[in-house]
């Protein structure tokens, strides 16, 4: 349920975040449940009889171990729970019960939104207008037109989504279900021989753009999720909307039907506008994904401590979907087997859960200055080397002795 799926997400990572810091707050009180429950041995309950039943109790809170060794451990429980029968079964169940909800839920999902759009979180509408439509060519270099619409909020702000025919198409037939009737601004003239050229092009644009007026124009549908999940902004539109910023494209014919003069300097500037806020990545970095550690230094002990907890949106090396990653340390500037530190791997997930602590002795708060810790995440192959997933590099000058959650790195293409 938390993950929507059986795939590992960023949603359980923070549920077992959740979990595990209450099971450590329970800890840190453990006497004080001890002294409570030898309070009610007499009140007749029949799992609480005899000093036995309490020393249960001090056994599960795991009271011998630190903090970091008990998350590890109650991390494994939950994982351990999700694999036992009693939990499948009970999961099935409540899949059959959820079986016509879904159902109906999916309907108001388009199949090429990676993420969902609403009124209340992305803000209302005042306007969207077709403005172009820019040739592409897909994976295998099929020729298709996309759409670019420039999309206006009542805040002010202003951005780009491109969408192709198809998509209008998907958006169109969603909404006739919806409302169970047809959109009669909708183009549904069927072109004979290639659709995909500049000609037909042209000519769906000021139709599709019609559409679009009519939808912003009805009622109940003009603040639907639908509505606002094929206008928001998606990674991919950030993309393109940054690329389209960076040339002329007019100058070799990539975009047409445009009203913006890509020559005048007024127009640019204008078109600059619409790219507030929104700038082309400057590395991959975001793309990478993100790594979440927890790393503490004890001045008494000199112990330097490297709580590995999560990575989140790693992106799957060339040809596979997921991946079987691992976190690699090392404690710069040497870079020798014995400051190698690794987690175990966890197997077909881009977001993998590990709160394993690995840690490095004989390190006194002095030497602090002049080390940093690397810190990589790998993708086990199982015939061949293993493929770098990205990294990071971490000044260890300024630890912060206060952090008790942990801070999210991103990884970038570092050579390991």
């Amino acid at each position: 349920v938390i993950n929507d799926g059986d795939k590992p997400t960023s949603n359980f990572q923070d549920f077992v975040d959740m979990c595990c810091r209450a099971f450590n707050i329970i800890r840190r009180q453990w006497h004080l449940f001890i002294n409570l429950l030898g309070l009610m041995l007499l009140s007749g309950i029949p799992e609480l009889q005899r000093a036995e039943d309490i020393q249960y109790v001090r056994q599960a809170l795991l009271i011998n171990m630190t903090e970091e060794e008990a998350t590890a451990a109650f991390t494994k429980m939950i994982f351990t729970s999700l694999t036992s029968k009693a939990t499948k079964i009970n999961f099935f169940i409540h899949n059959l019960a959820q079986m016509k909800t879904k159902k109906e839920d999916e309907e108001a999902i388009l199949s090429f939104a990676t993420e969902l759009g609403s009124i209340r979180t992305d803000g209302p509408i005042r306007r969207a207008t077709i403005k172009a439509f820019e040739k592409r060519h897909d994976n295998d270099q099929n020729k298709y037109y996309s759409y670019v619409i420039e999309v206006e909020r009542f805040d002010g702000n202003m951005s780009l989504v491109f969408r192709r025919f198809s998509e209008f198409n998907e958006l169109h037939n969603k909404l006739a279900a919806v409302l169970n009737k047809e959109i009669a601004s909708f183009p549904s003239k069927i072109y004979v021989g290639r659709s995909h050229t500049r000609q037909v092009s042209e000519k769906r644009q000021a139709a599709l753009d019609a559409f679009l007026q009519e939808v912003l124009s009805m009622p109940t549908v003009c603040e639907s999720d639908l509505l606002y999940t094929f206008l928001h902004t998606m990674p991919r539109d950030t993309v393109d909307a940054a690329n389209l910023l960076s040339r002329k494209p007019a100058l070799d014919g990539e975009v047409t039907g445009s009203v913006y003069n890509y020559d005048d300097p007024d127009d640019l500037e204008k078109l600059a506008d619409v790219f507030s806020g929104i700038q082309k990545p400057a590395d991959d970095a975001h793309q990478r994904g993100e790594v979440r550690l927890l790393i503490r230094h004890s001045s008494e002990t000199s112990v330097l401590t490297v709580s590995v907890m999560h990575a989140r949106n790693l992106q799957p090396c060339e040809g596979r979907a997921q991946a079987d990653p691992y976190v690699k340390l090392y404690l710069l500037p040497e870079r020798s087997k014995e400051s190698k530190r690794k987690t175990t791997v966890k197997q077909d997930t881009l977001h993998p859960t590990y709160n394993e602590t690995l840690e490095y002795t004989g390190i006194s708060k002095a030497s602090l200055v002049s080390l940093s810790l690397e810190v990589t995440v790998w993708d086990r192959a199982r015939l061949g080397e293993n493929l770098f997933m990205g990294g990071q590099r971490i000044p260890l000058r300024s630890l912060d002795s206060h952090d008790l959650l942990g801070k999210w790195y991103q990884l970038q293409d570092l050579t390991p």
